[in-house]
């Protein structure tokens, strides 16, 4: 599971669970970690200076083609984007 969610303003954090996207991540030189788990594979990543529609754009490369991005407003109002797999019978279908 990868979500982002804004974090200040033009600062948006990525936390994810998936070793490869993780890797993607740290490669890039405007990603700076800021978390790891404890006793769990959780890597929390933070990009700064970055407009919203950027970052939304940014996150869907790095996952793949194959993502959409769906937002998702917590209990504190904030919106936090987290992808959401089409399945091709979903394509073909017109959905």
């Amino acid at each position: 599971m990868t979500e982002m969610w804004p974090f200040g303003p033009r600062t948006y954090r990525i936390q994810t669970d998936d070793p490869k996207i993780a890797r993607k991540l740290s490669r890039r030189k405007s990603m700076v970690p800021a978390g790891c788990g404890v006793n769990v594979y959780l890597r929390i990543f933070q990009i700064t200076d970055i407009r919203p529609d950027n970052a939304r754009r940014m996150l869907r490369h790095i996952l793949g083609q194959e993502s959409e991005m769906e937002a998702v407003t917590g209990e504190s109002g904030v919106k936090s984007y987290s992808p959401v797999t089409i399945k091709q019978e979903s394509l073909s279908l017109g959905l």
